[in-house]
């Protein structure tokens, strides 16, 4: 029996759902995501055309009193881990989407202490931060409200919105400075 075809049944869902991750990883290029779901679509008419060839084989080899060789196991269990990987990839890939990133720029002469994010069922602890230094954070927002930042410093304490209305499922980037007068600039990337 020829195993090409159940072989790139396998490999090739894949192999492309791999490089679709990877690319997305490396670019975010959102178009991707929908490439991504597309490739989970083919691949399961893909694993299923070559699950029934298997099948195929495996009944004329049974009809025939033949062992199946080697290389049907092989293809049978590359056609099977298409499964958990097309599943990790997902999972990993909503993981990356609904994280919310918090940068917190220092551009105060004075040292922050007791930095920390919190809202919508969230508490982040940046600790303290030089004055020129940033410090990052991410999180997965766990409930609706309000996102805020606090800091003390030696001359008083620092408070502001980050968001105005943050919820599960949504993601983000927001970028805080603490600026040389005592004033807060709140920027949104990939918003």
């Amino acid at each position: 029996m020829d195993y090409r075809s159940p072989l790139v049944c396998a490999v090739l869902p894949l192999a492309i759902g791999l490089v679709i991750f990877a690319t997305w990883i490396a670019t975010g290029w959102d178009w991707l995501i929908v490439a991504g779901i597309w490739t989970i679509y083919a691949g399961l008419v893909l694993v299923s055309v070559g699950m029934l060839v298997l099948t195929r084989a495996w009944w004329l080899a049974r009809k025939a009193k033949e062992p199946l060789g080697l290389s049907a196991f092989i293809c049978a269990a590359l056609l099977l881990i298409n499964f958990p990987v097309a599943a990790g990839l997902a999972f990993a890939a909503e993981r990356i989407e609904t994280a919310y990133t918090v940068v917190i720029t220092n551009s105060s002469t004075e040292m922050l202490r007791q930095v920390r994010v919190s809202g919508g069922g969230c508490a982040e602890s940046f600790g303290s931060i030089e004055p020129g230094e940033e410090a990052k954070r991410t999180f997965w927002i766990q409930s609706e409200g309000v996102l805020e930042f606090f800091a003390d410093g030696p001359t008083g304490t620092y408070q502001g919105d980050i968001e105005g209305y943050v919820t599960s499922g949504f993601g983000g980037r927001a970028v805080v400075s603490v600026n040389r007068d005592g004033t807060l600039t709140v920027s949104h990337e990939g918003t």
